[in-house]
This record gives structure tokens, C-alpha cells and sequence, in this order.
């Protein structure tokens, strides 16, 4: 068992889990990482981690230390799968081969790590009626109070299946006191896309060069839990060509 109490579980294509009579539920939940090309122009307040530069960045958000579950960790925007996700507005049937990948529940995280991004770091992963990235106008038309299916509704926006694709799948095994399913996804942010984190579960959020978040790890100066660590190891080892 890994020192955070997560177990790989191979791609999101794998059945469900049970907890096999340990009577703590499993709970579905979904995570993405948001990849950007790295830029050379970028501030230090926007990147962090250029000793070892690489052609990508990874959006990492730091929770805070108040955190009744792994506070203080610097993770990807996600979280619990929620029934409301269902009516979030998606598209893709004209990407059917990148959107056969994702089964029913993958097409439900894929809406929940959607909302998840927008509540935890402010980016919209959304497209508009002629299939670009929503902007940060649209950004702004968003209201607090208005549930995130609603709000795309009126704005005409729809979550691209086509854009994100699986990056694997933990699951938390039997014997810890909180259990997740957690499917990983990937997909490139939105041009110009603007950090704002919550200030409330998240306290601050970066683009990390990925090499550069693990060594800063191994040095101290922040704290991963296993899953992160190793999609980060695999993002370096493997990189990665966005989807259009």
C-alpha cells in the first residue's frame, strides 16, 4: 500500500469497484489534469518550476492547510462525482472515435471534473455553438449562486467530450477510513485561461512544469500524494498531443 493509501486500478475502462463487505463506500470521483504549452513569457506569480523546463505545464492547486482531507497537498482541480452532473450539457458525437473511449461513468466524471475546474480554479472547460473554447467573458457572465448546468444552458455551452482523454484510475483500497474511485483525465486548458482559485478549499494555483513539481517534492518544498505523483511522472516520461 502506497503511504497515502491509494492503489492504481489501470485505465478508466476497468469495472466498478466494490468494498467487498469493508463497509466504507466507495465513492465515484474525477480529477483532470490541465496541460498547457509552456511559454517562455510567463511570470513567476503564473509558473512555477522552471529549473528543469519542459514543453508542457500542469495546473496544480494547493488546499488549504485547514482541510479536513489531504491539507496542504498540491493536487489537480476534481472531486466527488455528484447526481447533478447528469445534467450537465455535453458534446462530441461528431469526435466519435475519441468519444467511444469514455463509457457512461467517464462521461459523468468527465462533466463533474468540468464544474470542479471552474469552482476550484476559475477555468471553464467549455465550448461554444461554433465548437471554440469559451472565454473569459463567458467566464465573467457566470453567476455565483446559479448552478453550473444552468449557467451553460443560458450561455449555450457544452463540455467536450472529444477534448479530454482517460489517464488512468485509483482507487483507494480497502481499510482506509474514506474510499475513492477516482478516474484521471487530461486535456489542454483553454487559450488565456486565468487562474482563480476559491480561496476557501483552494488557496493557490500555478502552472507547474512537471519534472520540476517532482523534484520539488523530493526536496521538501511540497507535499503530492501517490496518484498525483505518478500521472506527473507519467505525463513527463510519456508527454502528451492535445486533441482538437
Amino acid at each position: 500500500m502506497d503511504d497515502d493509501g491509494l492503489g492504481p486500478q489501470g485505465t478508466s475502462r476497468d469495472r466498478p469497484v466494490s468494498d467487498h463487505g469493508a463497509h466504507v463506500p466507495v465513492k465515484a470521483s474525477a480529477t483532470v489534469l490541465i496541460v498547457r504549452p509552456a511559454s517562455a513569457d510567463v511570470s513567476d506569480a503564473e509558473r512555477v518550476g522552471s529549473r528543469r523546463p519542459s514543453a508542457l505545464e500542469v495546473l496544480l492547486l494547493r488546499r488549504n492547510d485547514r482541510s479536513g482531507f489531504v491539507a496542504g497537498v498540491h493536487l489537480y482541480p476534481g472531486g466527488a462525482v455528484d447526481d447533478s452532473d447528469a445534467h450537465i450539457p455535453t458534446s462530441g458525437a461528431d469526435h466519435p472515435e475519441s468519444v467511444a473511449e469514455l463509457e457512461a461513468i467517464d462521461r459523468l466524471a468527465v462533466a463533474a471534473v468540468a464544474r470542479e475546474s471552474f469552482e476550484e480554479a476559475g477555468i471553464l472547460l467549455a465550448h461554444g455553438p461554433d465548437g471554440t473554447w469559451a472565454t473569459d467573458e463567458h467566464v465573467r457572465m457566470l453567476r455565483a449562486e446559479e448552478p453550473f448546468s444552468d449557467a451553460l444552458r443560458r450561455l449555450q455551452l457544452t463540455i467536450p467530450l472529444h477534448r479530454f482523454a482517460p489517464w488512468g484510475r485509483w482507487v483507494t483500497p480497502i481499510g482506509a477510513p474514506r474510499r475513492y474511485d477516482t478516474r484521471f483525465f487530461i486535456v489542454e486548458a483553454p487559450p488565456d485561461a486565468v487562474i482563480r482559485v476559491d480561496g476557501r478549499e483552494i488557496v493557490h494555483g500555478a502552472w507547474w512544469d512537471p519534472a520540476a513539481a517532482l523534484a520539488a517534492e523530493r526536496e521538501g518544498e511540497v507535499r503530492l500524494v501517490t496518484p498525483t505523483r505518478k500521472t506527473l511522472e507519467r505525463l513527463v516520461g510519456d508527454g502528451w498531443q492535445p486533441r482538437r
